[in-house]
């Protein structure tokens, strides 16, 4: 074997392409939809909504994978039940990790949530299992023409996540034609939401730029990949991420000077791929230290990676271990780790973040096992074991796949996996992890043919039912999610008008965003919020603030933030009035949330007035201990000082 892989150029391929062309003919449609899907997912945004970001990706990674199956189904005329083009091994463990997530979902503190995900994040167990679908489909179809179609799905995802980085230098150079909120200062976000989403995609997706630039036969293609590449490596600087430069410092290196070894027994190529190597690391190294030293505000933050008893992390990590311990083996459901989490918070950790509660630990492993018990966190640590197998085995037969190829999807299959240790998962990242997966697995047996299961009348007819009937319901949930948001958008736009035509009007919108998607408890909580709102704004504000407390218990149904539906109820009972009420609800919040300190200042002006001075002063001393600065408090204490 040579510098340039003989596979891509061998004038044989169309040969072996035309061999399997009544095997990827029925195919064609299906393949197309998954590259385009490939392409959309981390582009995807919309500006009409309020989660503008990770609803319009779920969206599309539920409906359309949804589409593509139900296409699928009622094309094929035979079907692969277990194995879908992969090893046995891997599609076990595929099997396997998806199990774990429906027993957690099925034994979740709350099912409903564990199903759908939080609003944040969607990733309940529709995402995860519309992931693995997809997984298996791209493993069926590129098992029919490997190199080809492998090549092409990674041409697609560099593309896709090279205009991700494109973007993302826009808005750092202030040529961003769509106005977004500066929440993260000079960090950019892309397309992805959040500038640690951004990093963590780049830094999976580099190896295959640069296995790419390696792989292709002509200079001009890899001088394109090469600066696709570079202008990636640009975004993971830009983005800020530390666990992203963690992440390219340990693949690149390692993807670079692993290329030359593959040429061992070519003592000329060997030397060859060396010198270019390293002479493509160092022109990397000077790339990216460039803007370090230009930069203090970059190095000041890389100088942060080794102060971790400085940061939130390692107390996060250590009150993720007290959550764990209370149901080590089935978790307590996919996304619930907020509601999970909350009561092991420590103090020290409210001290750090102030109000701010975690629904994930910044720790994908734990994140599994707190939630998916040890059966899941068991699954998913299987799932990585086959795929790298597989990923050994196809590296050992160059023949069906050229070797610098197979060896970018280990690399960037090892990038996610170092991410995953100080970061978590998101849509984008699922997917493109479920493609890796897919484009690994695909025939790592070595078979020339995936042995399928022939299918026909009742059985056929019932499998078609239940996946069109499975694919409307999921399209519809999405149309509604949609709609939804599209309405808490505007509610929120009318509520920073702050007229009373406004006020109405945001009342309006969050009660039919409620009616559209009635378990979304986010729509629910905002409700209550816009009638608190509405009932300030009014002399007789009886009606409102009542209603306020109604929406504040719907909102507790499948809430993935109960504490700040405890913080209204108990808001709208102080400005009733009703002490006693409104001392029980700010109780009730800090059972979930100790150290909440909104709850603490409710519970304190509550206790006063039912002239409990001691519990109001020792209520107002816990929040002092988390936030000395917080003026009311301050005031309220000295008062209680006087009356006593």
């Amino acid at each position: 074997m040579h510098g340039l892989p003989q596979r891509l150029c061998a004038p044989h391929e169309s040969s072996m392409i035309d061999q399997h062309t009544s095997v990827t003919r029925p195919f064609s449609p299906l393949w197309w939809g998954l590259l385009l899907f490939l392409f959309c997912i981390p582009l995807v945004f919309s500006t009409s909504l309020y989660r503008g970001f990770e609803i319009p990706k779920a969206v599309l990674l539920r409906a359309g994978i949804a589409i593509l199956l139900a296409g699928w189904v009622l094309r094929v005329s035979d079907i692969r039940l277990l194995s879908c083009g992969m090893p046995s091994d891997a599609a076990r463990s595929l099997w396997l990790f998806l199990l774990a997530g429906v027993i957690s979902t099925a034994t979740s503190l709350d099912p409903i949530l564990s199903t759908f995900g939080l609003y944040d994040r969607q990733m309940g167990l529709l995402s995860v299992t519309a992931a693995i679908i997809f997984c298996f489909l791209i493993g069926t179809i590129v098992s029919t023409d490997r190199s080809h179609k492998t090549m092409l799905a990674l041409r697609v995802m560099t593309a896709s996540s090279t205009l991700v980085a494109v973007y993302a230098l826009l808005q750092v150079g202030g040529l961003d034609p769509i106005f977004w909120s500066a929440a993260f200062g000079t960090r950019p976000s892309s397309t992805l939401g959040h500038p640690d989403y951004l990093g963590g995609l780049l830094a999976m997706t580099l190896p295959l730029g640069i296995g790419l630039s390696f792989a292709e036969c002509r200079t001009y293609r890899r001088i394109g990949w090469i600066t696709c590449s570079l202008i990636q490596g640009a975004g993971i600087i830009a983005s800020q991420t530390r666990g992203a430069w963690i992440t390219v410092a340990l693949t690149v290196p390692a993807l670079l000077l692993a290329k030359p070894f593959l040429l061992r027994r070519d003592r000329a190529g060997f030397r060859r791929q060396l010198r270019v190597s390293l002479l493509f690391l160092l022109l990397l190294a000077g790339l990216i230290g460039t803007p370090f030293l230009a930069h203090p505000g970059l190095r000041q933050r890389a100088a942060t990676i080794t102060r971790i008893s400085e940061q939130t992390r390692l107390y996060l990590w250590q009150d993720t271990f007290k959550c764990i311990k209370g149901d080590p083996l089935l978790g307590s459901g996919l996304e619930t780790f907020r509601i999970a989490f909350m009561p092991c918070k420590s103090i020290t950790l409210a001290r750090l973040e102030k109000n701010t509660n975690y629904d994930t630990p910044h720790n994908h492993y734990l994140h599994l096992w707190a939630v998916s018990g040890i059966l899941g966190l068991l699954a998913f640590l299987y799932l990585l074991f086959c795929l790298f197998h597989a990923g050994i085995r196809v590296l050992k037969c160059p023949q069906s796949l050229p070797a610098d190829i197979s060896l970018s999807l280990i690399v960037s299959l090892s990038a996610y996996c170092i991410a995953m240790a100080t970061g978590f998962d998101t849509i984008t990242t699922l997917v493109y992890f479920s493609a890796v997966a897919g484009l690994l697995a695909a025939r790592a047996d070595g078979q020339s043919q995936v042995k399928g299961v022939p299918w026909y009348g009742w059985k056929r007819w019932l499998a078609v039912l239940i996946t069109v009937l499975a694919a409307g319901w999921v399209i519809l949930d999405s149309w509604r999610l949609v709609r939804a948001d599209q309405c808490a958008l505007a509610g929120l736009r009318a509520r920073q008008s702050a007229t009373a035509a406004s006020i109405e009007d945001e009342q309006r919108l969050f009660r039919k965003a409620t009616q559209t998607l009635p378990r979304e408890s986010f729509y629910s909580l905002q409700a209550g919020v816009a009638a608190l709102n509405a009932g300030s704004q009014h002399q007789v504000s009886k009606e409102y603030l009542k209603e306020a407390v109604t929406w504040g218990h719907r909102s507790l149904v499948h809430g993935w933030a109960p504490e700040n539906s405890w913080s209204l109820i108990s808001t709208a009972w102080l400005n009733l009035e009703s002490w006693p009420e409104a001392e029980d609800a700010a109780r009730r919040g800090l059972m979930l949330d100790p150290y909440n300190v909104p709850l603490l200042f409710n519970q304190a002006k509550a206790l006063r007035h039912l002239n409990r001075l001691a519990e109001a002063v020792s209520a107002l001393d816990v929040l002092l201990a988390i936030d000395p600065q917080f003026t009311p408090a301050l005031e309220l204490r000295r008062r209680l000082a006087v009356e006593r």
